[in-house]
């Protein structure tokens, strides 16, 4: 049994710590939009995907409730699949950057290495046991001076 345990901590040791493990995948129409590999966390509470082509997978769509402006960022509209219409979650623009900020909720998790855990739909980031990198606005702020 104490083995067993041992060898349970060490699979999610190795999940935590590595993002590429995942893709999380439209809730309702199922398709895969997106690696843990493109998700980086503003803040240390909103996951937003930094990925370019993921643009070319959801549509913008104004909503007047969310217009939050915070100190160092702002939501503006939601997101929504391009396929199915599911809400995934909002556009926030961060120090002049527009990022799609995803709900969790909104998406179903596979993980590439089943020995990770089973559960694939979480209500809270938190649920997940996965260390995302912290945005790197230096990056992004460069690469999209490029454009």
């Amino acid at each position: 049994m104490e083995m067993k345990m041992k060898a349970k901590k060490e699979q999610f040791k190795q999940c935590k710590e590595n993002p590429s493990l995942i893709m999380f995948h439209c809730k309702n129409c199922k398709d895969p939009k997106c690696s843990g590999d493109d998700i980086q966390v503003i803040l240390n509470m909103h996951h937003v995907n930094v990925k370019k082509e993921f643009a070319n997978l959801y549509i913008v769509r104004e909503n007047k409730t969310l217009r939050a402006k915070e100190a160092d960022y702002q939501t503006n509209g939601d997101i929504i699949c391009r396929n199915c219409g599911q809400i995934w979650g909002t556009m926030m623009v961060y120090k002049g950057l527009d990022l799609p900020c995803l709900k969790i909720k909104n998406f179903v998790v596979y993980f590439k290495d089943k020995k990770c855990t089973s559960k694939n739909i979480y209500k809270k980031w938190g649920e997940l046991a996965i260390n995302f990198p912290a945005f790197s606005y230096a990056d992004h702020y460069i690469s999209s001076e490029e454009d």
